[in-house]
């Protein structure tokens, strides 16, 4: 199988979220879920939680993609889409040590 390569470069990157929970078990539970219900569509992208703090808004456990090259991101995001899962793209923040 061809693993989906991510490139580092000036390029922004973007993940793509599928859902989102305020609880971490349930979002883990969830991606493990998702992954197995459309391995054959992400093509070997792997799913991930990732928490965000939204401020007054509260914490979020968010299902996300590894970050992709934005034309890959589209790409699996529309054929999830085709299948009636929801997902938008999110901007890829690297953060600095």
């Amino acid at each position: 199988k061809k693993r989906v390569v991510v490139i580092e470069g000036s390029a922004p990157l973007y993940m793509i979220q599928l859902a989102a929970f305020r609880n971490a078990k349930r979002a883990e539970e969830m991606a493990k879920i998702l992954s197995q219900k459309h391995r054959s569509r992400l093509k070997d992208v792997d799913l991930k939680t990732m928490r965000v703090d939204n401020g007054s808004n509260g914490i979020f456990h968010r299902i996300v993609s590894v970050p992709l090259r934005r034309q890959d991101a589209v790409k699996v995001c529309s054929i999830l889409r085709r299948s009636g899962q929801d997902c938008f793209l999110r901007k890829h923040e690297a953060k600095t040590p």
